[in-house]
């Protein structure tokens, strides 16, 4: 990511926002999406895996905090969090039936119709979680942008791995960083004039040809670092500048993909005995 250091202008948009914090130190306690995506749901730790699949997640503790809650998914949903999911309120798939299987075009920007549908919720001061699970920049990366968004070439031409060169693979990625870069960019539009805070967080890193390793179906340094970064409208930062100050204290320190759990239920500005401050970015 272009916030992070890298050379290649991947995040635009997101450098030239005001009250953007990246968390570049996150580390994966695992590197797939059917067993990262419960575990930061959860209270579940490193020394407590299992509580990934014995306890409810932070979405149930948002609905008794009062808040309307909604689940957007634009992935498959799987055995291990398909519960967390049905924790919503609403739980809506924008994905058309498709799978990982499936290289036809599968794009972020169709989260954003029932994005709007929950905003506003047919209550205009309600308090609202959503959870957007995006496609972000999973195999096969090409059909994950739109052929408008290819900045780099050449692309990857074939989906067997061995048939691209390793550069192809970096400007195909690359794409779907910038793709998604301007995805969120209408994400944080819409909220914008609202108190609302996101939170960016990859379930897994990827390997794009690092010791000839690809995808991420190998357990490395680069899988196991997870993109991060919170940003904040001006009324919420305005509201809780104890929070915003702590975030910024703590972006640089490394933190599991535990984090989460205590962190988005403190951003919630919700009280339980639950949340263990060692995770909580904003503490």
């Amino acid at each position: 990511m272009q916030i992070n250091g890298y050379a290649r202008p991947t995040t635009p948009l997101l450098a030239k926002e005001k009250n953007v914090v990246s968390l570049p130190d996150i580390e994966s306690e695992y590197w797939f999406t059917h067993e990262s995506v419960p575990y930061i749901m959860t209270r579940a730790d490193h020394n407590t895996k299992d509580r990934a699949y014995t306890e409810r997640s932070f979405i149930d503790i948002f609905k008794r905090a009062g808040y309307h809650t909604s689940w957007i998914s634009n992935q498959e949903s799987v055995p291990t969090f398909i519960y967390f999911m049905k924790e919503a309120d609403k739980l809506t798939y924008v994905n058309g039936g498709k799978s990982l299987y499936i290289y036809d075009s599968w794009l972020d920007d169709d989260v954003l119709p029932p994005l709007d549908s929950a905003l506003t919720n047919g209550k205009s001061n309600s308090r609202n979680l959503i959870v957007i699970h995006s496609i972000g920049s999973h195999w096969w990366y090409n059909a994950h942008y739109p052929k408008s968004a290819a900045r780099w070439k050449p692309e990857l031409t074939s989906r067997v791995i061995t048939e691209n060169s390793r550069q192809q693979f970096i400007n195909s990625y690359d794409n779907t960083v910038l793709y998604s870069d301007s995805f969120w960019h209408q994400v944080r539009e819409r909220l914008r004039h609202r108190n609302a805070i996101v939170i960016y967080l990859s379930d897994h890193g990827e390997n794009l040809g690092e010791d000839g390793q690809y995808t991420h179906a190998n357990d490395t340094k680069e899988v196991r670092n997870a993109a991060c970064w919170i940003w904040c409208s001006d009324k919420y930062k305005s509201r809780y500048p104890k929070k915003y100050a702590a975030l910024e204290r703590n972006a640089k320190k490394k933190y599991n993909t535990a984090f989460l759990f205590h962190s988005i239920i403190d951003a919630g500005d919700i009280s339980t005995p639950y949340i263990d401050k060692k995770y909580d970015v904003f503490k």
